[in-house]
């Protein structure tokens, strides 16, 4: 994925990824923390995979035991820190996360 075709919603998803890049979050919990819309997020974050810029793996369970689907897990890749590096450098004046990210990690907007 190019630089510039980050959209806001990615550089958020890649943001809050970023301040805990050793951890592995699962869908279900970046809809949480920045308050985005699963149909929004889920093609996102294929894109972002796709684009090298995310990691993700499958849960190592049997759904029957653990009574419910298995999850998949995202986590933000060494291109993805990158990408995102880069990007903040370019347009460092004009672009910021949302306030929804900022808060889910401590920050202000």
């Amino acid at each position: 994925m190019s630089l510039r075709k980050i959209s806001g919603r990615g550089y958020d998803v890649l943001t809050f990824l970023s301040h805990r890049p050793d951890k592995e979050f699962s869908g279900y919990e970046i809809c949480g923390a920045i308050s985005i819309a699963s149909g929004t997020l889920y093609p996102l974050l294929i894109k972002l995979h796709q684009s090298g810029l995310l990691q993700q793996r499958w849960e190592d369970v049997d759904p029957k035991e653990v009574g419910r689907p298995r999850r998949r897990y995202y986590r933000i890749s060494g291109d993805g820190i990158r990408a995102l590096q880069e990007r903040e450098r370019v347009l460092k004046p004009t672009l910021k996360p949302s306030p929804d990210v900022a808060q889910s990690f401590g920050g202000n907007s």
